[in-house]
């Protein structure tokens, strides 16, 4: 999206003029936690996927319990460690689902 200009003779679509808000008015964030190895038609395995959020209010994180942490100082005794292991039980949903899209076919190379 840095290299593709809306039109001719206008601005790109991530528009780095604009350092908060980028594309078309929105805040913007990269991450590599989508697929990058998607295919559209004949592109094998070199698309990425794209997900916009228009409110992100209805984007739902439930934790589930508290923190749990437990504190093993025998397992590693012989090399004087102690073991800490720590879970958190987490869900995520939608309220409402027009809020969001995505694209999962967008060709990036």
């Amino acid at each position: 999206m840095k290299q593709t200009q809306r039109a001719t003779y206008l601005p790109y679509i991530w528009d780095t003029q604009n350092a908060d808000t980028p594309v078309n008015g929105y805040t913007t964030a990269v991450s590599n936690n989508v697929p990058s190895n998607l295919t559209k038609g004949t592109a094998n395995a070199i698309c990425s996927a794209i997900v916009f959020g228009s409110d992100w209010s209805d984007f739902v994180m439930a934790l589930f319990g508290g923190l749990d942490v437990v504190v093993d100082p025998y397992t590693a005794a012989v090399t004087g460690e102690i073991v800490i292991t720590s879970n958190q039980f987490v869900d995520f949903g939608v309220r409402h689902t027009a809020s969001f899209a995505a694209m999962l076919d967008a060709l990036t190379a």
